[in-house]
């Protein structure tokens, strides 16, 4: 048998005879593993989750990509690839389910850019898990754009504290809303001075495509969605209500 028919890689054999693993090596039916990177980590998650995944080779003069440029999902490999390969991957299905949105987006949506795209995307993914949500947000959102409110979302705040401090992690009070940061959206009008974190596909498509509506709040329900108002008088009565468990 002459070596030079056979391919180099990681094999998996189960009590195969001779003749099957020298047909497995002649094919190179390698193992494919695996990694799955969820929707709404950080560049810095990410990474370490790939530093950590056995199979992947990480390079310590290796680069943090940049925030939001990585697109979750489920990726193959072969053991011994290369974190930059991972890492070009997913930049580029990033770049391309971001061009199809922006492509395609719904007129009205007030974006000058598909960066702009890409911000507001983030922050709805950290905003709410629930995809039917997602798109009522992204309205609330851009129609506080439209009447330059400013968008006072909770999770742009979180970010910009953990860009100074890491290790941060309790809820947020009154004093952290005025920490100073061009990514704190109650210090700042407009969009953030980028995405705080890689979105999925949801909010991607939330953000191009948004369920028209006038609500201008919305509020936790303390059970994993929000209530949403018009108005101000009608977001401080939910929030009373959600306090004192008077939901409908």
């Amino acid at each position: 048998m002459n070596q030079k028919t056979l391919k180099a890689g990681e094999y998996k054999f189960f009590k195969n005879n001779i003749f099957q693993v020298i047909s497995k090596l002649k094919q190179g039916d390698v193992v494919q593993r695996r990694v799955t990177i969820p929707e709404g980590l950080t560049s810095v998650e990410i990474v370490n989750i790939l530093k950590n995944t056995e199979g992947i080779l990480f390079n310590k003069e290796f680069n943090i990509p940049l925030e939001g440029s990585l697109f979750p999902n489920t990726y193959f490999y072969l053991y011994g690839t290369k974190i930059e390969t991972v890492i070009y991957r997913m930049q580029q299905s990033m770049n391309k389910v971001l061009k199809d949105f922006w492509d395609n987006k719904h007129e009205g949506v007030n974006l000058d850019n598909i960066n702009e795209l890409l911000i507001l995307a983030s922050i709805i993914e950290k905003e709410t898990s629930i995809k039917e949500e997602k798109a009522v947000i992204a309205q609330v959102f851009l129609n506080r754009l439209n009447l330059n409110m400013k968008l006072q979302s909770d999770p742009t705040v979180v970010y910009a504290i953990k860009k100074k401090f890491p290790k941060f992690d309790k809820k947020l009070t009154r004093d952290d809303l005025a920490f100073d940061s061009k990514y704190n959206t109650y210090k700042s009008f407009g969009l953030p001075k980028g995405p705080i974190c890689n979105p999925g596909k949801d909010s991607i498509q939330a953000a191009s495509k948004p369920k028209k509506t006038n609500f201008l709040y919305f509020v936790a329900d303390n059970y994993g969605g929000h209530i949403f108002s018009t108005n101000y008088k009608e977001h401080l009565k939910n929030i009373k209500n959600i306090k004192n468990n008077k939901l409908n």
